[in-house]
């Protein structure tokens, strides 16, 4: 099922709550913060360029939210000059109309997209009313043919039911009726036939009845009563020629094959049946059925390990809600280089990471180190209205920040913390890296988010101070990709 779509004043007024969180820190500059909105502006024209208005208006909406609420409370507002406030007065204009435009460009989007959401609601609401009636329907028939069944079953059960009392019922007659009555004794006199059966011999041949000889039979019964007799005894039947050898003789055949070898056709076994269907092929089951061969030596190519450019990567994709951010492979050996005076002598080195912003990733372009004063562990910036005016002119966008540790590790110190808090509260993506030569280690890092961020804002603290390590304020950026093949440009503003 797809996401309901809100109505367009609710989404107008749920883009303008996003834009409305804007955190105002004391102890970031009032001009840091102009050139922030400054920053802003450009990204979300570029944004407005590709047709992405959600997030154009979102950052048109936070630059008014800065300038026109935030900013006027902070400490250092009033020490601005006259020609400052007119400037930001003047860029708050043009921000305000562009806002407008692209407001109503939304709104006009937002009620097109409900409308055909509404009709494709009903849509699938009218299907959904027919699967409903289709499966009441099913419902309906499979419960008539399971009260259908269940009514065979009950007949089928009364049925036997009724047979097996049935059943009963003639055994139980069976026990009660007396047996039938003997048959009574025939008053006939007993023929030849009878009298003969009667002293257990066998008579050979019936003559019926009508052939029967009355005048033979009588003395025959007589003699059996007791009588002697003066006749001669009956013959035999005649023999009468059925065309079969006598039984005595098929014994003496038989008994004269005993000891014989008995002559058995002969059958060829040597040669098998055709198969029973020969459209398949043929199989020789003497041979051994070929496996087919696997080459297990090739493995199929490892994808984390194969990315050597930005093709390989989708830089459409966010990695949990950032925009990816590419960085060139030279930029952290080039920074060290130009550092590399300052290493030898144990001072700090920083410069601004910038670049472009293209479709939705960032790509870092230029490393602008401007004139500074560095220590063993701190590094000041002087003159940023040099970079400002180079980043204007090569409409570039502020992404982060690089400096060294001449004799420590990689890793952000409490100050480096309340330094990079300001950057990642203008941007989300921002980040900073540290490069610690001595160590041989490089660092990507940003602070933690929500719970970093917060710590970090919200600490009042100045100067190198503790914090908490659990949880952790800061980590390595997985937002971040290293590009080998992408060139950076330095641009050295301390000799200028």
């Amino acid at each position: 099922m797809a996401s309901a779509v809100q109505e367009p004043a609710l989404r107008i007024r749920s883009l303008s709550s996003r834009a409305s969180v804007v955190n105002l820190e004391a102890s970031i500059p009032v001009k840091r913060y102009y050139r922030s909105g400054i920053e802003m502006e450009r990204v979300a024209n570029v944004y407005y360029s590709e047709g992405n208005l959600e997030h154009a208006f979102i950052l048109y909406s936070k630059f008014i939210t800065l300038f026109l609420e935030k900013l006027p409370q902070h400490p250092s507002y009033k020490e601005s000059t006259k020609e400052e406030k007119a400037k930001r007065k003047e860029k708050l204009k043009v921000v305000l109309t562009k806002a407008e435009e692209v407001k109503k460009k939304l709104e006009d989007r937002f009620v097109r997209e409900y409308d055909v959401w509404l009709a494709t609601e009903e849509k699938r609401k009218a299907v959904e009313r027919e699967r409903q009636m289709r499966e009441e329907e099913e419902k309906r028939i499979q419960r008539q043919k399971e009260e259908e069944e269940k009514e065979r079953r009950r007949i089928e059960n009364e049925e036997r039911a009724e047979r097996g009392e049935e059943e009963r019922r003639m055994k139980q007659e069976e026990k009660t009726d007396p047996p039938p009555p003997p048959p009574p004794p025939s008053t006939q006199p007993p023929t030849y036939t009878d009298a003969v059966a009667s002293e257990g011999f066998v008579v050979p041949f019936d003559r019926g009845p009508e052939a029967e000889d009355t005048a033979s039979v009588l003395p025959i019964a007589q003699g059996m009563a007791g009588l002697s007799l003066s006749g001669p005894a009956p013959s035999a039947p005649a023999y009468f020629d059925t065309g079969l050898q006598p039984l005595s003789n098929a014994y003496q055949n038989e008994s004269s094959m005993i000891g014989e070898e008995v002559q058995r056709p002969a059958i060829d076994r040597s040669t098998k049946p055709p198969p029973l269907y020969q459209s398949g092929p043929s199989f020789d089951r003497d041979q051994p059925v070929a496996m087919p061969t696997f080459d297990r030596s090739a493995k199929p190519p490892d994808r984390l390990n194969s990315i050597t450019s930005l093709e390989d990567l989708d830089p459409e994709s966010t990695i949990d809600g950032l925009r990816r951010i590419f960085v060139p492979g030279d930029l952290m050996r080039e920074f060290e280089r130009i550092a590399m005076s300052n290493t030898l002598k144990n001072i700090e080195t920083c410069g601004i990471l910038a670049g472009k912003l293209r479709g939705k990733a960032f790509y870092i372009t230029h490393v602008l180190v401007p004139k500074q004063e560095g220590t063993t562990d701190s590094c000041t910036t002087l003159n940023e209205e040099d970079l400002f005016e180079y980043q204007d002119g090569h409409d570039l966008i502020t992404l982060g920040w690089i400096h060294t540790h001449p004799t420590q590790t990689s890793f952000l110190s409490s100050v480096d913390l309340h330094t990079h808090c300001g950057y990642q509260l203008m941007m989300d993506e921002a980040i900073a890296i540290v490069c610690a030569p001595k160590h041989r280690q490089i660092g990507i890092y940003n602070l933690t988010r929500p719970y970093g961020l917060r710590f970090v804002s919200s600490c009042r603290q100045t100067g190198f101070h503790p914090h908490p390590k659990d949880p952790k304020l800061f980590q390595d950026c997985a937002h971040v990709t290293v590009e080998a093949s992408t060139p950076v440009i330095v641009h050295d503003f301390r000799f200028r």
